[in-house]
């Protein structure tokens, strides 16, 4: 299906006022990734009338082996070993995007973080949040979500990639289950917690009629009617706690990403750019648990292997939950500042995610990710706002890009989570709510 034929195109105020900042990111986009060249590019910057770029494209653009070649993935740019894109001049400028222009940019740098995505017969446009300018207009401006039907954008081109779910390939429950969602997420009625709470039952309940629409259908209008008189309030609120159940879904989670980190240094000198801004943002966290804690702990990764072979179990749930508290008074002036952020967050991840669709899982899967990518933003921002005495904008931008950056969900992150949910409890429901206490 191609632009031309979505019966409807739609623009998210957060798309329409996108504006690359260039040398004003605190990272810019040309590292980290990898960089897919299309066959016309490839070929063109090998071939380039200019010198530089003929030369550098000749040792540093790669083809993709014959049985992967196609006219739009055909090679790749091989990074240096700072995990830097090679194209870069001594000031962190892209040589091609300077001495050729836009245009001659490989066709994923000129998308992103453009990202139209089907929706059934609609094309959505939308952004992807570990880019900074987008975190911040997605954040802090309370209209970002605020859509718009439209004929034409600057952040849709004939040649940019779509993903999503078109009509063929939409689930009939995925509409109605995602308006639902929006009207939830929209009940000045309900505190935040409460509205996730409605939806991760809902998903919970829908899950076992996903190929009955009327099914699915009577469920959420019975949802919403024990919404509108109190019922899954009181629900909520008879909720129990887990004690230590945070810190063992926090230190499993971040184990997986620290992981991740341990492989990108061996495959580069060190640390990328990427996995820098991210490790400087978790630090924080490490050192405050390490000083509740009295030890002497250097590093995420430690105080994650720590805990997994039994050493500081006890202390280090109890720095957790001192930590999250001790936090509160710090963070709540800066929520209550901009109440908009944490909702604008949550309906952009439904928005922009489909119910991870695109890797086949399910809504109640999609809750779970929903709710601990929730608690490790808590956990790390817990341990910079103690710190620092404070949280503010550029720290909220920094955390919410770098995290989207290095945590991009993905099938086995799912899989893991749903492993790690049922070790943690005997009812999984359950540990999945437990977060919300």
């Amino acid at each position: 299906m191609s632009a031309e034929n979505a019966s409807q195109i739609f623009e998210p105020l957060f798309v329409r006022n996108f504006r690359c900042i260039g040398d004003q990111c605190p990272s810019n986009c040309c590292h980290s990734w990898t960089i897919t060249l299309d066959k016309k590019k490839y070929k063109e910057a090998r071939k380039s009338p200019d010198n530089v770029i003929k030369v550098l494209a000749k040792e540093h653009f790669k083809r993709l082996p014959s049985e992967s070649l196609s006219d739009s993935s055909y090679g790749y740019i091989r990074l240096d070993n700072r995990g830097l894109c090679p194209m870069l001049d001594d000031k962190g400028w892209c040589e091609v995007h300077k001495r050729l222009g836009e245009k001659a940019l490989s066709l994923t740098c000129q998308q992103y973080p453009r990202m139209p995505q089907y929706f059934g017969e609609r094309l959505e446009l939308s952004l992807t949040l570990s880019c900074p300018a987008v975190a911040d207009a997605v954040l802090f401006d309370p209209d970002a979500m605020v859509m718009n039907q439209v004929e034409t954008s600057d952040s849709l081109k004939s040649h940019f990639k779509r993903g999503g779910s078109p009509s063929s390939a939409l689930p009939l429950w995925a509409g109605i289950l995602r308006d639902f969602s929006f009207h939830v997420l929209l009940n000045q009625n309900l505190t935040l917690p409460e509205r996730l709470f409605v939806l991760g039952l809902t998903y919970h309940q829908v899950d076992p009629h996903l190929e009955n629409p009327l099914k699915v259908e009577a469920i959420l209008h019975q949802n919403l009617r024990l919404t509108e008189d109190g019922s899954l309030r009181n629900a909520f609120a008879s909720l129990p706690e887990l004690k230590g159940h945070k810190w063992n879904i926090f230190s499993h989670q971040v184990g997986h990403i620290t992981d991740g980190i341990r492989r990108e240094k061996e495959a580069y000198s060190g640390l990328t750019p990427s996995e820098r801004r991210f490790m400087r943002l978790q630090m924080p966290l490490v050192r405050q648990m390490a000083k509740l804690m009295g030890e002497d702990i250097e590093g995420m990764t430690e105080l994650s292997d720590a805990w997994k072979s039994g050493q500081h179990a006890p202390e280090s749930t109890q720095a957790f939950e001192q930590l999250l508290q001790d936090a509160r008074p710090i963070l709540a002036p800066f929520f209550a500042q901009n109440p908009q952020l944490l909702l604008n967050f949550l309906l952009y991840q439904i928005y922009h995610h489909q119910f991870l669709l695109y890797i086949k899982r399910k809504p109640i899967q999609f809750f779970q990710v929903l709710m601990v990518d929730l608690l490790l933003i808590e956990g790390y921002m817990a341990g910079i706002a103690v710190e620092c005495g404070e949280i503010n904008k550029d720290i909220a931008v920094a955390l919410f890009s770098a995290y989207s950056k290095k945590r991009q969900h993905n099938a086995a992150f799912v899989d893991r989570l749903d492993k790690c949910l049922e070790e943690s409890a005997s009812d999984k429901l359950a540990a999945v709510f437990a977060l919300l206490k």
